[in-house]
């Protein structure tokens, strides 16, 4: 029940930056074969989209938000908006505007108080798991959510999040029911990490990054790392990739499981010869379970280079194979060629010196 969050109110307290998220990771989607890796993450039987119209109704701070407004059925309509995920709130006509400070706080300076007047929204929507996914794992993926956000799922509590501009991921299996499902994700305006996010920028609130729901295997390629290099002498290339399967029962051991990857043109003309490695050991850092780690490296003659003036890119195609030798799942990633080094107090990009130039953006 919400009750039981706000109670412990985690929002004021930065020394909480996640409850119940999984651990962050890049991106990316995996597919059943190389031929819908090739396309769109959508083609994937394995992605549910969660962006569109949602529900939306506002507390003027987050003590005041009831326990109906998380339960999978609403007593009262009454006050709730249609909007659009992913979009801030305040540029949706709520009446909750947008603020802009410079060198100022858009509240008193008692860090790391949070005002009392601190808009909170309730978001609101109901999904259907596909079939096929029930001997698999679902997680939902929050793009970004300003400031924090907690979740729940059919009105239990399954996790809180910060990092306004990060991803957050959630594993939600357990809390899913057959048929229809509600997922309902408070976020207050301000919170602890407001003081962390500060800059000279409008202040926005919201679900401000897609949603979508992931189905994993419980034997999973959870990262693919790439150094993707080019020779300005040799014109040769070299990608050297670490694939890391994770399990979600974090004592299983990946023995007899393997990767192969191969560099394509993005018209799927393979330019290398197909590496394969098995996972041979589990990797610890931090005094976290990590994953099992395989690294291949494939060199690729003749390739052109990446540059900001002449992007040119290819596809590295990964496959995860099970002990019986078969493709479990596929992830593809477009990959450019570079070398960026530093040559005589200079910045270089392929060994010919570049000027930076930027700007300032804050991205909403």
């Amino acid at each position: 029940m919400i009750s039981t969050f706000t109670e412990f109110r985690p929002w004021t307290d930065p020394t909480v930056v996640s409850i119940g998220r999984l651990a962050m990771r890049q991106v990316m989607t995996a597919h059943i074969d190389v031929e819908s890796a090739r396309g769109l993450r959508q083609e994937s039987p394995w992605w549910q989209n969660l962006n569109g119209s949602w529900q939306l109704k506002l507390w003027a701070n987050p003590d005041a938000v009831p326990n109906t407004a998380v339960k999978t059925t609403l007593s009262s309509k009454a006050g709730w908006l249609s909007v659009e995920v992913p979009g801030n709130w305040t540029m949706q006509g709520t009446g909750d505007l947008p603020h802009y400070t410079n060198v100022q706080m858009p509240f008193a300076l008692r860090p790391p108080e949070v005002p009392e007047k601190n808009v909170t929204g309730v978001y609101r929507r109901t999904f259907t798991v596909q079939r096929g996914w029930k001997s698999r794992r679902t997680i939902i993926h929050i793009g970004g959510a300003e400031s924090v956000h907690a979740l729940f799922i059919n009105g239990s509590f399954v996790g809180y999040g910060t990092d306004s501009r990060l991803p957050s991921e959630y594993d939600i299996s357990d809390f899913l029911v057959t048929g229809k499902n509600t997922v309902a994700i408070m976020v207050p305006r301000y919170s602890a990490q407001s003081y962390v996010e500060d800059q000279d920028q409008w202040w926005m609130a919201g679900l401000h990054r897609e949603v979508f729901l992931e189905s994993r295997a419980l034997m999973h390629l959870d990262q693919v790392h790439v150094v993707a290099d080019w020779d300005a002498d040799s014109g040769v290339a070299t990608a050297t990739t670490t694939l890391r399967i994770r399990s979600a029962d974090e004592k299983a051991i990946a023995r007899g499981w393997s990767a192969r990857t191969w560099i394509e043109t993005l018209d799927g003309r393979r330019l290398s010869r197909m590496q394969k490695e098995t996972f041979p050991h589990r990797h610890l850092q931090a005094y976290l379970f990590s994953g099992h780690l395989a690294t291949t490296t494939v060199e690729v003659p003749k390739v052109l280079p990446w540059s900001a003036e002449m992007p040119t890119r290819y596809r590295l195609v990964c496959e995860l194979l099970n002990p019986d030798q078969e493709v479990t799942e596929v992830v593809a990633q477009v990959i450019g060629f570079r070398r960026v080094e530093i040559k005589d107090g200079l910045v270089s990009v392929n060994g010919q010196a570049i000027t930076i130039m930027g700007v300032n953006r804050h991205d909403h």
